[in-house]
């Protein structure tokens, strides 16, 4: 006879309990009971219980082995056993209950089978239904056969649920970690490192070319159009006024003069002093305000007489200052070297008032400064990268700076504490297209290279262009590069060719490539052996062999 194995949840309710022992197809019924349930521990619910179980012909066994459920199941008369292998049996009772007013009697069953007592319940889970008789109902067949030995079924045992789930989750982390292994195996860690020994040759190239703002490109005719670029930018530099100026007052005062000149004494010459005049003592220089007519003195031998004295004549002095107040004393006529000056009541008035002003060093010094850092190279690369974004080949022959205009403020002789010298610079740059001049030095590369080479490198962007000569806007240029002849190192195109191919096929392949003169494939790790497909896990190496 089959049994239904049910496995009760320690949250289950009593109704939830009966709707599992209703719905079981079989007629003997196992329930396996969690720890301490405590649902059972009420009579009624064990009544409920059984009362269910027998209104469906159920045989219901209980497999605990709980003590408190002993004398409910007793009580009731509900079969325990404490395994699935153990016999069922009904507890007994240490003190029979006679007055037990609501004992549930087992009603008899007709036409179905009891269970027998006497067998484990393993052994009641045979294949067939009639493999094992639980109980006869008719007395004459109990008499007249003895019951068989009962085979003896697999054993069944309670499944560790927490062992299947660790079992389970490593399984699970292994297939994984596998998959990942595999897949940085297959996808990420190979990779190839092709090496080629290449034939090339140097080809050193002087082309003359012309250009015009007004032409157009003719590659056969070596005619280019000239394109100029020019970046105008404003600087400024600024610093401390360092010149000094006396704004006090001036000394004042008179002086007559005399002409000590035998010369002018025999001719009767007299030496008319222009106004504004300097009269010099020293370093202090005083200016006469008005002319005056000197009449050349006599002579006593060699000694002049001093006996012509000129009318008095008034001077200022050159600059403001108290050391302009000077004491009586003679001085030197600028421009009359036989003329004296005396005052005989000396120079006075004069005070003094210094202030900062701006002084001519003073805004020479800064623009100076700011010529020298318009000749640095920061424009002049700044041309050069508009060029290479613009497509043109530059020509530093044509490289110039201007000044468009430059100024300082506050003026030379201004009262003031610091300067500032402005100037615009304009820094100017011409250049051909680089496409057709690239395509002028291949033509002229491949003469010289020689039948069956190819153009690796024009050298187009490290080429010179000389100015020879100008004309107007047009200019006269000498291009100067060396060319490369031999294979074109194209990575991308290369490691095209080679991908998803193995060790031999990719030499094989590149070999076919013209001045490939020896090809050399290492893969890594060590179990690769062939070339990846994803392009950046190939490296191409060119080594060059001119051995020949």
């Amino acid at each position: 006879m089959k049994k239904d194995i049910i496995y009760i949840d320690s949250d289950d309710e009593i109704a939830a309990v009966v709707d599992k022992v209703v719905a079981s197809r079989s007629k003997v019924v196992a329930l396996v009971l969690p720890k301490r349930f405590t649902m059972l521990h009420s009579s009624v619910n064990m009544k409920i219980l059984n009362k269910a179980a027998n209104d469906n012909n159920k045989n219901l066994v209980l497999i605990t082995n709980e003590k408190a459920l002993m004398p409910l199941a007793a009580a009731t008369g509900m079969y325990v056993a404490k395994g699935l292998q153990s016999k069922p049996a009904i507890p007994a009772l240490a003190e029979p209950d006679t007055d037990l007013d609501d004992a549930v009697e087992a009603p008899e069953l007709d036409a179905e089978p009891t269970i027998d007592k006497t067998k484990p319940i393993g052994e009641l889970a045979g294949d067939t239904d009639e493999t094992i008789t639980i109980d006869n109902t008719t007395p004459e067949d109990t008499a007249a056969k003895k019951p068989d030995t009962p085979k003896k079924s697999k054993k069944l045992a309670v499944p560790n649920f927490e062992k299947f789930r660790l079992k389970l989750f490593l399984i699970i982390a292994g297939v994984i970690a596998l998959l990942m292994l595999l897949y940085f195996a297959v996808f990420v860690w190979p990779k190839a490192t092709v090496t080629l020994s290449v034939e090339q040759q140097e080809i050193p190239l002087s082309i003359d070319i012309t250009a015009s703002p007004t032409k157009e490109d003719n590659v056969s005719e070596k005619v280019f159009k000239l394109d100029t670029k020019t970046i105008d930018k404003a600087e400024t530099k600024s610093g401390e006024a360092t010149g000094k100026k006396d704004l006090g007052e001036k000394a004042t005062g008179s002086v007559t003069m005399v002409n000590c000149s035998k010369d002018d004494k025999l001719a009767d010459v007299v030496r008319t002093i222009p106004a504004g005049t300097g009269i010099s003592n020293g370093n202090y220089t005083f200016i006469t305000q008005e002319s005056v007519q000197v009449s050349p003195s006599g002579f006593n031998g060699n000694t002049c007489k001093n006996d012509k004295p000129s009318s008095s004549v008034k001077v200022i002095a050159q600059n403001a200052g108290g050391e302009y107040n000077l004491s009586a004393r003679s001085y030197s006529v600028s421009g009359f070297s036989t003329v004296t000056a005396k005052d005989s009541k000396g120079m006075g008035g004069g005070t003094s008032k210094v202030v900062t002003i701006v002084s001519q060093e003073d805004c020479t010094a800064l623009t100076d400064q700011l010529n020298a850092a318009s000749n640095s190279d920061e424009l002049k690369k700044q041309l050069m990268t508009d060029f290479e974004q613009a497509g043109l080949a530059a020509s530093i022959d044509t490289y110039k700076v201007d000044t468009v205009s430059s100024s300082c403020e506050p003026a030379v002789g201004q009262e003031a504490n610091s300067v500032s010298a402005k100037a615009t610079y304009r820094y100017t740059m011409s250049g051909v297209n680089a496409d057709s001049l690239n395509e002028l030095i291949t033509q002229e590369a491949l003469e010289k290279a020689g039948q069956g080479q190819t153009i690796a490198d024009t050298g187009i962007k490290t080429a010179v262009i000389n100015v020879n000569g100008r004309s107007g806007s047009t200019l006269d240029m000498t291009v100067n590069t060396t060319a490369i002849a031999g294979v074109k190192q194209d990575e991308a195109a290369i490691k095209s060719l080679i991908a998803g191919k193995n060790a031999r096929q990719t030499a094989d392949a590149l070999k076919q490539i013209p001045g490939v003169k020896d090809v050399k494939v290492d893969y890594s790790p060590f179990w690769v052996n062939k070339t990846p497909k994803k392009e950046s896990k190939i490296s191409i190496v060119f080594v060059t062999n001119n051995d020949n």
